[in-house]
């Protein structure tokens, strides 16, 4: 019973933290949206206003279309795994204002925005 208690504890807290994680963040006006997925994802599917630089082509592209290192980004992909390489590999970079929002629907959701589907 108590390995129940356990389980059911960090489900339930699992839950709770996950659903308040994406209420917390706050993104200042002008964060330039950063989907991190491949090309072929960000045509079926994007937010509006997003710029796509594959998590792969950071260090070579970033420099290029991120100019200003202390602007807001915020990074998004499918899943959030490759938004937190790219967050990572920003702030390697000299990028000191990233906020990764994780998977492309919580990302959708924090903003208040639709998703564009092909």
């Amino acid at each position: 019973m108590k390995k129940f208690s356990t389980i059911f504890a960090a489900l339930i807290t699992s839950i709770f933290t996950g659903a308040c994680s994406s209420a917390k963040i706050e993104l200042p006006p002008g964060t330039i949206l950063l989907d991190v997925r491949s090309e072929a994802e960000f045509q079926d599917r994007h937010l509006p206003g997003s710029i796509l630089i594959p998590h792969d082509k950071i260090t070579e592209k970033a420099p290029q279309l991120l100019t200003e290192k202390t602007a807001p980004i915020a990074v998004f992909c499918r899943s959030g795994r490759r938004s937190a390489i790219a967050k990572n590999t920003l702030e390697k970079l000299g990028y000191t204002a990233v906020t990764d929002l994780g998977s492309i629907d919580n990302a959708a959701k924090i903003l208040n925005s639709t998703i564009i589907e092909k």
